[in-house]
């Protein structure tokens, strides 16, 4: 029996759908990338290195902006208390944005890019501008929903702005400029303003809306954190975009500024959980849904590792000359990702699956079953695993590269056995995202 309250709230499941698809194809081509360190002709001629790497991140971008796109439909209707405007319209935006994204990285194999040699926004002009289209769609949706909603929600204003915000800090990385440093200036308000701002902000509101589900904690508690999350990323998202500035010609201030704002936004998200998880003690409320709260609990545990511990070492001024675009970079950015954004979207898609199948069909699918720990203990076992391997490289190649002064492909001959290890504990993560993929579908096919 389905159990969540609006009819609408289905389209959120063809966006997670997507998502989950597009998530264990991100993988595949992630092993197909690390794989090129190990072997260097592996597929050189039909899928070289720079084919693969883009094809591996963005296909992160976009199963994350469809889960994000889903989860907040989802919660809109919701907490709107009204069927969503047009559910056509939703469907139209997946249809572009999955047009967009296969149309972008099936480009990528034959070398068409945007021509301005941007890392992780490659994507072509006419792929940007669906994704414009496809965004301003669900921005409308949202509008008209909220237009005369009986039911006035703070997390749905938060949900609007931070959307309205996405939005805004996409446009600066699609213009060229001759000059490289205002072209590189402008990517990262993309880059850093999308992931170190609006999508945290979706991340806060995510865990906080899950709290309160799974442990029955009240809505206002909640709020506060909401508002400290928003202050932060005022203060520090903003101007911790300086951490990216060290090589590009910026004046020298921005190094020590985004040094020192960097690493306060993950913090709200680990207060958050942790209050939630005192106010369920006192209460005796217990959550049902071990899959959610596991995923939870250990994204929000590995947020704070990924975000402020490996981030914050490695941005602060006085290392990052030596550290910026190692390896240690790559294990902070997958630790990061992981634990601050698919974690908590897979927590949302298994409370999500929960409401639609209802509490007892659930149980009786999922969580009585050994599959969804498996997928979590083999993803954060091999994501763990990983980011060590990646923390080792790094410190090779600063060693040997920038101290010792051997050059890049000095160092490389050196770390082979470490990419090795980087290889075997990918295919212990695929693994995990293995048993999630066949948890979904098999969720999914329960009859509502």
């Amino acid at each position: 029996m389905r159990t969540f309250t609006f009819r609408s709230q289905k389209v959120a499941y063809y966006y997670f759908a997507a998502s989950v698809l597009l998530f264990l194809l991100q993988i595949i081509f992630g092993l197909v990338t690390v794989s090129q360190y190990v072997w260097p002709g592996f597929a050189l001629n039909w899928m070289p290195f720079n084919v693969s790497r883009s094809i591996h991140i963005n296909l992160l971008i976009f199963w994350m902006f469809l889960a994000i796109m889903g989860a907040t439909y989802y919660i809109l209707i919701e907490e709107a208390g009204k069927e969503l405007f047009s559910t056509k319209i939703a469907m139209i935006q997946l249809i572009i944005f999955c047009a967009a994204g296969v149309g972008a990285i099936v480009s990528y194999f034959f070398h068409y890019y945007d021509g301005q040699g941007l890392e992780y926004v490659e994507a072509a002009p006419v792929f940007d501008w669906m994704i414009v289209v496809a965004a301003l769609l669900w921005l409308y949706n949202i509008l008209k929903t909220l237009h005369k909603a009986p039911k006035k929600s703070p997390i749905n204003m938060l949900l609007l702005v931070t959307t309205i915000a996405t939005i805004l800090m996409y446009l600066p990385g699609m213009p060229y400029f001759r000059n490289f440093v205002v072209q590189d200036y402008l990517r990262w308000w993309v880059i850093h303003y999308w992931v170190e701002a609006t999508w945290e902000m979706y991340e806060t509101l995510f865990i906080g809306y899950l709290i309160i589900k799974l442990f029955k904690v009240p809505k206002e508690r909640m709020y506060r954190w909401f508002y400290i999350e928003f202050f932060l990323i005022l203060a520090s998202g903003i101007l911790g975009m300086g951490h990216h500035y060290f090589w590009i010609g910026t004046p020298h201030y921005w190094t020590w500024v985004g040094s020192l704002f960097s690493v306060f936004e993950a913090i709200p998200p680990v207060a958050m959980m942790i209050d939630g998880l005192i106010y369920a003690r006192k209460a005796k409320n217990r959550a049902n849904n071990l899959p959610a709260l596991y995923w939870l609990i250990g994204g929000t545990i590995g947020s704070f590792i990924g975000l402020t511990i490996l981030g914050g070492s490695q941005t602060w001024f006085s290392v990052n000359y030596w550290m910026h675009g190692t390896e240690v970079t790559a294990a902070h950015g997958h630790m990061a990702f992981f634990s601050a954004f698919a974690a908590i979207f897979i927590a949302f898609i298994y409370y999500a699956l929960e409401m639609r199948n209802g509490e007892e069909s659930f149980k009786n699918t999922i969580t009585d079953k050994p599959r969804w720990a498996w997928a979590f203990w083999l993803m954060n076992i091999g994501m763990v695993m990983m980011v060590l391997a990646m923390e080792v490289l790094g410190i090779m190649q600063i060693s040997i590269s920038r101290v010792a002064g051997q050059g890049y492909i000095a160092a490389q001959v050196h770390q082979i056995g470490w990419f090795a290890v980087w290889f075997v504990t990918g295919f212990v993560f695929l693994a995990g995202v293995a048993f999630y993929v066949y948890d979904f579908f098999t969720a999914m096919k329960v009859k509502e």
